[in-house]
């Protein structure tokens, strides 16, 4: 067998066949990949501990000023009627109200409630100042990596 440079014996690809799927690219976005899933499992865990199931703590994170159910679906890419539920659950625990809109009385409009908010405060922290997800950088890598990041991506801010 013919070694073409920068091929592996095993493989038999030369650099300029080589897949997406083995690219450096490839490997950086699956490896966000991972990251999402466990920053969802962490999500999951810190809004059980709350007595949340992970869509109503995303629900309550992405509120901020009233919006119908239609536009917190949109913000939470769910279908409208997925969303009906996780407000109803929301509006029993007292963390939001439903609302009609004054603008048009057909629409009611979601509404976070004091407790909501203050739940909410309780949520993010508990979400993102444990920073588990870098606890294998040292302080100057994770200065690095946000670095890094900040070319490529928006922060997601919070109400």
């Amino acid at each position: 067998m013919a070694i073409v440079e920068g091929a592996t014996e095993t493989s038999g690809i030369g650099p300029s066949e080589e897949s997406a799927e083995r690219s450096v690219a490839g490997e950086v976005l699956r490896l966000f990949v991972g990251l999402m899933g466990s920053m969802k499992e962490h999500l999951a865990e810190s809004a059980d501990s709350l007595g949340l199931s992970a869509p109503m703590a995303q629900a309550l994170m992405s509120m901020g000023a009233p919006c119908s159910q239609r536009e917190l679906a949109g913000t939470l890419h769910y279908d409208a009627s997925n969303v009906t539920g996780i407000v109803d659950r929301l509006e029993q625990g007292g963390l939001v109200e439903r609302r009609v809109d004054p603008k048009d009385r057909r629409i009611r409009l979601v509404v976070i409630t004091e407790a909501g908010i203050e739940l909410r405060k309780t949520l993010i922290e508990r979400v993102f100042a444990s920073g588990q997800a870098l606890a294998g950088l040292s302080p100057d890598e994770q200065v690095q990596l946000r670095d890094l990041l900040r070319k490529i991506a928006t922060p997601v801010e919070f109400p």
